[in-house]
């Protein structure tokens, strides 16, 4: 099936190390300037996709390319709904072109939790929890906004409105590198007992 031609690859290492690399480099960026750039992300992105196609021809191109949508998607939301950052999801889909679907899987996996604890370590740090969890209520009431829209059609700026966010930036390269490493960890101790 081609949603597993990358998680069936034998040279797992040489994939989940571009990964972590490409990680490293983006969390070393990110923690300096607070961006993540195109000169990364961009080269990484399409190398994915090369690399895939010479592994698996089509199927491993449909792999590398569905990685990269399964890991992308929830940031690309964030950046267009929450104001988060492109970097962020342009990361995103360059490591989901090399891992394909079932590692990107685990590794969005990993990111997500990452990204939550150490956004509240960070939230406590600069003594800002307060307003981190004002936030997240504000996100979940536009939510219900957008949903519900009280018996009416409630616009995305309308929902925006009702639950305004202060905007904290944490730098999310971190929380990606130590997610890949974890998930990189994970997928190796169990490919080892399973296999």
């Amino acid at each position: 099936m081609w949603l597993q031609t990358l998680w069936m690859y034998p040279a797992q290492p040489l994939l989940w190390g571009v990964v972590v690399l490409a990680s490293l480099v983006a969390a070393a960026l990110d923690l300096k300037s607070r961006r993540i750039p195109n000169w990364l992300t961009g080269p990484v992105f399409l190398a994915g996709l090369v690399s895939a196609t010479a592994i698996g021809g089509i199927r491993g191109l449909a792999d590398s390319a569905g990685g990269a949508v399964v890991m992308s998607l929830l940031f690309l939301m964030l950046f267009v709904f929450a104001r988060g950052g492109a970097g962020d999801a342009k990361l995103m889909a360059a490591l989901g072109s090399w891992l394909g679907v079932v590692n990107g899987l685990f590794a969005l996996g990993a990111i997500l939790a990452a990204g939550a604890l150490l956004g509240i370590c960070y939230a406590l740090i600069v003594k800002r929890l307060r307003q981190v969890l004002r936030n997240l209520a504000g996100m979940i009431l536009a939510l219900w906004c957008l949903v519900v829209g009280r018996g009416r059609i409630v616009t995305l700026e309308q929902a925006r409105q009702a639950a305004p966010l202060q905007k904290i930036r944490m730098p999310y390269g971190l929380a990606v590198l130590v997610g890949t490493v974890a998930a990189w960890i994970g997928v190796f101790l169990w490919r080892r007992a399973n296999g």
